[in-house]
């Protein structure tokens, strides 16, 4: 499915468009190696920058990602930094964002204190987008 020349490299035509840290080079992750191997169940990128960031725009990045895990049995959950503050202030645009790939199988909020303490009013917001009770999955097999 992937090969080394496609991973996370921003100076690879193939990697995804960003300009920040590239996991493969970088940090030494192979994440889609992972993916396509089946080592993983789930991948949680995390997506800390804003709707307009010039560097690397979050809807250009979940659509990447979505993109990754298609066709895999791998979840795809997105990280969002509430902490920061234009990030908070996005937060319900950004799961609404979320919730428009059929691969996204929801998000992760860093940090808890910034629910506790309710930076920038981030749960008003997050109560906008979450205004019904979770449904549990019945079961949590990787391949349903």
């Amino acid at each position: 499915m992937f090969n080394l020349k496609q991973i996370f490299h921003s100076s690879d035509p193939s990697g995804s468009d960003s300009k920040n840290l590239e996991s493969y080079y970088d940090i030494y992750m192979d994440t889609l190696t992972w993916i396509d191997e089946h080592i993983i169940d789930y991948v949680a990128p995390q997506i800390y920058w804003t709707i307009e960031n010039k560097t690397s725009n979050y809807e250009v990045m979940v659509s990447w990602w979505n993109d990754v895990v298609e066709g895999s049995y791998v979840r795809l959950y997105i990280g969002q930094n509430i902490g920061n503050p234009d990030i908070s202030n996005e937060i319900d645009k950004e799961i609404e964002i979320n919730r428009e790939y059929e691969n996204v199988s929801g998000n992760i909020l860093f940090s808890a204190s910034n629910i506790m303490d309710n930076t920038n009013n981030v749960v008003d917001k997050l109560k906008e987008v979450y205004n019904c009770k979770a449904i549990l999955p019945t079961k949590l097999n990787n391949k349903e």
